[in-house]
């Protein structure tokens, strides 16, 4: 009898360990939509092949240009039923970007690229994170996106797509964004993922918390246990700790059209009720015409998540600008003297300082995108931030230890000038895992699954068993 109940229990144990990897797999190869229907060329270095709906190939050339429309693509005087694939021996170009793997026109039109998850990683990291940063953090970054890629695509059977190439889901930028260090933090962390129990974990993430991420209830309406508020447990700064912008009311209005309809003139915005570190959840809009009680997270996308940067606002006058004589200490110990040969490329003594000047906010956002996706360019802003730092008479930001209090419920945005004007901290919707934060904790000997673990509390790192 307890022969046979072992028996019993080791196949039971058997098929509960396939079940619950089962939970945690997906599909290897990821489908990414590039681009809806409409008029476009593609392009490689061998020819490309057409496979049809009946699974017949054909021959279209190297640089063929495709009309989609109506479930058929046209090329040239041949027309095919959706869906067809595309592929080359050769990486494939679209909108001056290269991308491995195939590509698929779906039955509704949209262009798709399907690669492998890792291939698609390499794709997604420079463009989601500074490649130079802690390779501890790169790793964490990698554990996260393949996760949300995954989970993306068990969510997205009835699609044709998987995820988008833009902030909807992940950047990605195929094969311009691959780099040496975020190619090997990649293999480090193969097939690892960030499981909750036996499901793979929804893995938002965004740049810079503000000193608390936002409760996953608050932001998108569902309350999940691992994606809860939770503190940085090491200050930092970034280039968005404190920022600043101005609305008028005819902009707010026609704003939240959608949200909020018949408002008219904005004349007062309040705080109703704030998390438990103070970040924003419910604001009450008041207009001429009627009011109305709009989530915060629903208020930032309406305005724009670039020009309302997060909902971590804080108490008026916490974040004005001040001008600051020179410090010619501070400038020299924060910017060391350095000798910079324009023509030649950056020497890894220049590149740590890069480093520790895009970590420290010497550069604006735009300017860092640029750092990021033309590399060509670091040893030209390089300088620029040098030369910024030894100019007198700079604009600076409120030093970090200046009051910078959260607002509280009850307060109203202030208005001055025709203006409401919004001050907060951090940047991005606030779930999850605070890039700047991560990359912080990091540089202070934090390894991946501890800050991953500080991010989505109650998850464990596991491999996933991905099917070939």
């Amino acid at each position: 009898m307890k022969t046979v109940f072992s028996t019993l229990l080791r196949f039971v144990l058997i098929c509960l360990i396939l079940f619950l990897n089962a939970d945690i797999s997906d599909a290897v190869d990821i489908r990414v939509k590039l681009s809806g229907p409409g008029k476009f060329s593609v392009s490689s270095a061998g020819n490309i092949s057409l496979t049809d709906a009946k699974n017949k190939s054909h021959n279209i050339g190297k640089s063929p240009a495709l009309s989609v429309s109506s479930g058929t693509v046209t090329i040239g005087k041949n027309k095919f039923a959706l869906p067809v694939t595309l592929k080359s021996g050769n990486a494939i170009g679209f909108k001056g970007r290269r991308y491995r793997g195939t590509f698929r026109i779906t039955k509704s039109g949209e262009l798709v690229n399907v690669l492998n998850i890792d291939d698609y990683l390499r794709g997604v990291l420079k463009a989601e994170a500074n490649p130079n940063w802690p390779f501890e953090y790169l790793k964490v970054q990698a554990i996260v996106s393949r996760t949300y890629a995954l989970r993306e695509s068990q969510a997205a059977k009835s699609r044709g797509y998987d995820v988008t190439d833009t902030t909807s889901s992940q950047v990605y930028h195929g094969m311009s964004a691959e780099t040496p260090r975020t190619d090997q933090a990649i293999r480090d962390t193969k097939d690892k993922v960030l499981a909750y129990g036996n499901e793979l974990a929804f893995t938002p993430f965004h740049s810079d918390s503000g000193g608390a991420t936002a409760n996953n209830a608050d932001v998108w309406g569902r309350d999940l246990p691992y994606l809860r508020s939770v503190k940085e447990p090491i200050a930092y700064q970034s280039p968005n700790s404190n920022w600043e912008t101005r609305i008028s009311p005819s902009e707010l209005s026609a704003a939240l059209q959608k949200v909020a309809p018949n408002l008219g003139a904005v004349q007062d915005i309040k705080v109703l009720e704030t998390d438990q570190n103070g970040r924003a959840v419910n604001l009450r809009i008041i207009g001429a015409a009627s009011s109305a009680v709009i989530k915060a997270s629903a208020f930032r996308t309406a305005i724009g998540p670039n020009k309302l940067k997060s909902t971590f606002l804080v108490l008026s006058g916490t974040n004005e600008t001040k001008q600051a004589p020179p410090n010619t200490k501070a400038v020299s110990e924060q910017t060391p003297k350095i000798e910079i040969n324009m023509k030649e490329e950056l020497t890894s003594k220049e590149d740590e300082l890069l480093t520790k000047l895009f970590t420290e906010g010497a550069f604006t956002n735009a300017e860092m995108m640029d750092i990021l996706m033309k590399p060509e360019k670091r040893k030209e802003y390089l300088y620029k931030a040098i030369v910024r730092r030894s100019q007198p008479n700079q604009e600076i930001s409120a030093p970090s230890n200046s009051k910078n209090e959260p607002i509280t419920s009850g307060a109203s945005i202030p208005f001055s000038n025709g203006y409401f004007i919004f001050r907060g901290k951090g940047w991005g919707h606030g779930v999850g895992m605070s890039q700047y934060g991560a990359m912080n904790l990091a540089n202070s000997g934090w390894k991946a699954e501890r800050i991953l673990t500080h991010y989505y509390p109650g998850t464990q790192v596991k491999t996933a068993a991905t099917k070939k």
